[in-house]
This record gives structure tokens, C-alpha cells and sequence, in this order.
């Protein structure tokens, strides 16, 4: 899914561009924040309730073979950079896409170790909510 990414930031719109597919697919409305200073990266809307969403992308597993997601975010430039480890999640809803093209769609009560990332085993095969076929054009 991210063999054409040249770098993570690449990577992260490829999250992003799958992330409001999926939710435009559902017929909701989807708003993107005009800053990228808040908790997260899109708002949709069901049109009952409002939701924050926070957009990952993962290839890297675990020695178990489960994908695994970090939850800090890394942010800089040449001459600084800064890693931001969450430690109090500000968000309704997390959306990851693995490099296997599979997204995951997890509520915030069901994210327990943030400070070690979300690992995407057996107990999280409950939010998986789409696999995008990879194309080769």
C-alpha cells in the first residue's frame, strides 16, 4: 500500500485520502481542520453526532506477525525534531490503514496501551472495516 510513499508524510496522505473515502463512502460528511495543531485529523458527521477522528498508517508487525501502530507523532525540521507520545487520547475514533491495505476503525474506549501504541491482533479483528485491493497502474 506504501511502496510508492517516499517518505512517512506520503504515507500519512495515503492514510488520509483512504480515511475520507471510507467514511464519504458511508455517506457521512467529512470536515478537515484548517490547522494540524489539534488531536486530530478529521471530523465526520453521521448526521446525528460529530466524531473526532485520528488518521494512522502501520507496516511495521510485531515478531507475531500482528501490525502495530504507534500512537506519538513525529513533527520538525532540519534543524528540530519533535516526537509527541500520547498520553491522554483526545479523540473519538482512530482509523488505521496497514501497508496490506486493511483499515481498522477503533473506538476510543477500547484503546488500552497508548503509550506503547495499539497492537492490531485477534482482539482487534472486531474493528476491521475494509481492505483496499492494491492496483497497479
Amino acid at each position: 500500500m506504501f511502496d510508492n510513499c517516499v517518505n512517512t508524510n506520503k504515507q500519512g496522505d495515503v492514510g488520509m485520502a483512504c480515511a475520507i473515502q471510507y467514511f464519504s463512502m458511508l455517506g457521512y460528511v467529512v470536515s478537515i481542520p484548517l490547522t494540524d495543531s489539534q488531536e486530530y485529523d478529521i471530523i465526520i458527521d453521521n448526521g446525528k453526532r460529530l466524531f473526532t477522528v485520528q488518521v494512522k498508517t502501520t507496516k511495521h508487525k510485531t515478531r507475531y506477525n500482528n501490525y502495530t501502530v504507534s500512537l506519538k507523532t513525529s513533527y520538525g525540521n532540519r534543524k528540530r525534531n519533535v516526537v509527541k507520545v500520547c498520553t491522554d487520547i483526545k479523540y473519538d475514533l482512530l482509523f488505521v490503514l496497514t501497508a496490506e491495505g486493511t483499515c481498522y476503525l477503533i473506538p476510543k474506549c477500547d484503546i488500552k496501551s497508548i503509550r506503547n501504541g495499539v497492537v492490531l491482533g485477534k482482539d482487534k479483528e472486531r474493528y476491521k472495516v475494509y481492505q483496499y485491493e492494491q492496483v497497479k497502474v
